[in-house]
């Protein structure tokens, strides 16, 4: 391959096309792509996007289209149409369609062919509904076309497909709605089940609570007829106490009498207690003023006054009051301490005999003599 030796030549893009029309389009390619940095018009963009759809490098086609329409040179129908074929040679029929539709926005070339050609990209993407109303737009923009008869033919074709997509969708329609509703019920039947479930785990912790209150209010029943047999018991053995063993009323009121007696007898000995305390105190008085007055005697030897004498006879004869009442009190304690144990004595002797009597009960009973 010769190249040229001034790749920035103005005759780039015409030795471009010479080699274009010799139908030697690779060689061509690299024309073009030179005039394309040298002198960028619309031809080279033409020339050089349709070399490369001839040579099948529809990416690099739609990267000079996508270009020209960018740069705004030129008929951008042109460009926009080229772009939809290269996008539906390449299987893009999204792309494409969107390429045709821009071509029809536009509204200067290309329009009755766009048309032509959204109604072949829709029936690649199963659009028949707007398949159909592409080709019968074509059609009435070109009523003569050769490709009338195939076009017809082709709207027949879809119009049964649609039926048939529109009866599928319907059915598929009626089996999601069958869908729904077995799920609506198969969820109320869940539902109901765990409200069932509720409804008898409710019903079986009501059962439970009301057999542990049943068998609580029975063990306090047993408690309170364990306390009523227990008091019964020791009751009986009261009873059965007071028959084997019967109270004497001269026992009981001697011992009642003794311990009243002995009562009196403590409350005796604590006053007898208090007036010893209490003649204590008068003796030290007492001896606190011999001690006093013998003190004075010697610091100054004096006779002693009337009131003096009567002091001292006064306490004489209380301290010998209190000697006397402190010897009766003992006197009486004593008698009181021989009553006591003259009670005693006889209480012992009391329960002597009621032994007695409970030993001769024993052989009655044990000999059978009560039947």
């Amino acid at each position: 391959m010769i190249f040229p030796l001034n790749l920035y030549s103005a005759s780039s893009f015409k030795e471009g096309i010479e080699l274009f029309e010799n139908n030697e389009v690779e060689e061509a390619v690299y024309f073009f792509e030179e005039a394309l940095i040298t002198d960028p018009t619309e031809d080279v963009y033409k020339y050089l996007a349709e070399s490369y759809n001839i040579l099948g490098n529809h990416e690099d086609e739609i990267l000079i289209l996508e270009e020209g329409v960018t740069t705004g040179i030129g008929d951008a129908s042109y460009f926009y149409f080229k772009l939809g074929n290269a996008y539906h040679l390449l299987g893009d029929y999204k792309n494409a369609l969107e390429s045709y539709l821009q071509v029809i926005t536009i509204n200067k070339k290309y329009v009755n062919e766009s048309f032509l050609n959204i109604g072949n990209v829709s029936v690649q993407l199963k659009l028949y509904s707007n398949a159909i109303d592409n080709y019968s737009k074509y059609l009435e923009l070109e009523p003569n076309t050769t490709q009338k008869r195939k076009i017809i033919k082709m709207v027949f074709v879809l119009k049964k497909l649609l039926k048939e997509q529109l009866d599928q969708l319907e059915e598929e329609k009626k089996i999601d709605e069958a869908n729904r509703i077995a799920k609506e019920e198969a969820a109320r039947l869940l539902e109901e089940e765990r409200l069932s479930k509720t409804a008898l785990n409710e019903d079986l912790e009501a059962q439970r609570e009301a057999k542990a209150r049943q068998l609580e209010e029975e063990r306090l029943l047993y408690d309170s007829q364990t306390r009523d047999l227990e008091q019964d018991k020791r009751d009986f053995e009261i009873a059965e106490e007071k028959v084997l063993n019967p109270p004497d009323p001269d026992i009981e009121e001697q011992r009642r009498v003794l311990q009243l007696r002995e009562k009196e007898l403590n409350e005796r000995e604590q006053r007898v207690l208090e007036a010893e305390e209490a003649l204590k105190e008068t003796e030290l008085a007492l001896e606190k003023s011999r001690q006093e007055a013998m003190e004075s005697e010697i610091q100054a030897p004096r006779a002693k006054t009337e009131e003096e004498i009567k002091a001292e006879e006064s306490a004489k004869e209380l301290a010998e009051f209190n000697r006397k009442k402190i010897e009766e009190e003992k006197r009486q304690q004593e008698l009181m301490n021989d009553i006591l144990q003259s009670l005693e004595k006889i209480g012992e002797n009391a329960k002597g005999i009621n032994a007695s009597s409970e030993g001769a009960f024993g052989e009655l009973e044990g000999s059978g003599i009560d039947e």
